[in-house]
């Protein structure tokens, strides 16, 4: 029962992750400037909102609760079984590269329980 609800999980972040995402987030500077204090700030505020990153982070937090709390594992390991379930599903593999750093992103920090 665990393992389907899993992978329904994975399979549902991952569809509104795809679903969530479009050609405006993938902006092109046409200038370039050495990044500032504010830029890294501003870069970080976009990813915490990113449909991407928010997908793999509230995805992986569910399947990191279950596991810790039966005992199976820790917090780090089922992050990492998370992330290899996830990069063999096949819409994950049709993200673009963009998309699946950030959903890697969010995992970690699902993982480290930061959503």
């Amino acid at each position: 029962m665990k393992r389907l609800l899993t992978t329904l999980m994975v399979s549902a972040a991952i569809l509104l992750t795809s679903c969530g995402s479009d050609a405006s987030n993938d902006e092109k500077a046409t200038t370039s400037s050495p990044p500032s204090a504010t830029d890294s700030a501003r870069t970080t505020a976009a990813t915490s909102t990113d449909p991407a990153f928010l997908g793999g982070c509230s995805a992986v937090s569910v399947y990191v609760q279950q596991r810790v709390q039966s005992g199976e594992t820790s917090t780090q390991t089922a992050g990492a079984d998370f992330l290899k379930i996830v990069e063999n599903d096949p819409s994950y593999q049709a993200m673009s590269k963009s998309e699946k750093e950030l959903f890697r992103k969010g995992i970690e920090a699902g993982a480290a329980g930061s959503c």
